[in-house]
């Protein structure tokens, strides 16, 4: 086995990880009581942090091997972009 079949196969599990336990925590239930509003909202921003990671994770996946686009400016900025974007929707959750 190569490097690039091993970096297809991590990487690969790396967006699949990442969007199943997005979707999980958007669909663990919460009771509806006016004590756990915060919480509910952080679960929630928590959720969707996850799922834009593992939509990055994802773009970068499909750039490397399906479309062949070794472009690093575009890379970096879709890098830069998610994790400032995470990074800020963590902070808020």
């Amino acid at each position: 086995m190569d490097f690039i079949t091993i970096e297809y196969y991590l990487v690969l599990i790396g967006w699949v990880v990442a969007i199943l336990l997005g979707v999980v925590l958007l669909l663990v239930r919460i009771p509806g009581e006016k004590a756990h509003f915060s919480y509910r909202r952080a679960k929630n921003t928590c959720a969707l942090t996850i799922l834009l990671f593992g939509l990055e994770i994802l773009f970068q996946w499909l750039m490397r091997f399906f479309f062949d686009i070794n472009d690093p400016a575009l890379s970096v900025s879709v890098y830069l972009f998610t994790y400032c974007a995470a990074i800020l929707l963590f902070t808020v959750g």
